[in-house]
């Protein structure tokens, strides 16, 4: 029973609970939603594995194409980024910044543990990689970016820059990065 309302609420049955999770993962029918939608819908789709995306949007939506997804992703509408346990997920531009404000701690705590003792500070580094990179921008270009300002710093430089804000394909820090089309 719900407190004060005087009504008991529905309890699902096993088979209930397990259909509605199907469901909501659009995994109990094939959907006629479009890539980005599909991909909110679902938080992100696991990509370490390269085929993995195109077997679960294939396996969840009706009429899928595989050119679908990569235009999606040369447009930008859906990026590919490490975020989630440091592995490469897809998700939609529009939820990318708030995984990678909510992963980026954790991805940085691991160089931020080596960096003790180096006189690096990776809060400036982190700085300085955000800011510049509220574009998309490629790995190098942050890089150059941040050595002008603070110097370089031999080993450590490139990994707290990377750091900053979660890989993407082909070191494109918050793009899409490169299609599967492409070869890059």
């Amino acid at each position: 029973m719900t407190r004060g309302s005087g009504r008991e609420r529905p309890v699902l049955t096993l088979r209930e609970l397990n259909r509605a999770m199907l469901a909501r993962q659009l995994l109990l029918e094939r959907a006629r939603i479009g890539i980005v939608a599909a991909i909110e819908r679902l938080a992100a789709l696991q990509a370490q594995w390269a085929p993995s995306p195109y077997l679960a949007l294939w396996s969840r939506l009706e009429a899928f194409r595989r050119e679908k997804l990569w235009s999606a992703i040369e447009r930008h509408e859906v990026i590919r980024a490490r975020l989630m346990r440091g592995t490469l997920h897809l998700v939609s531009a529009g939820d990318f910044y708030a995984y990678a404000v909510a992963t980026q701690d954790l991805q940085r705590g691991a160089w931020n543990r080596l960096q003790i003792g180096r006189g690096v500070d990776p809060k400036e580094i982190a700085r300085l990689a955000i800011a510049f990179a509220r574009e998309p921008r490629l790995k190098t270009d942050v890089l150059a970016h941040i050595t002008e300002r603070i110097g370089p710093s031999p080993r450590s430089t490139g990994s707290a820059a990377a750091s900053a804000r979660p890989r993407t394909k082909r070191s494109i820090i918050s793009s899409g990065g490169a299609s599967p089309r492409s070869g890059r």
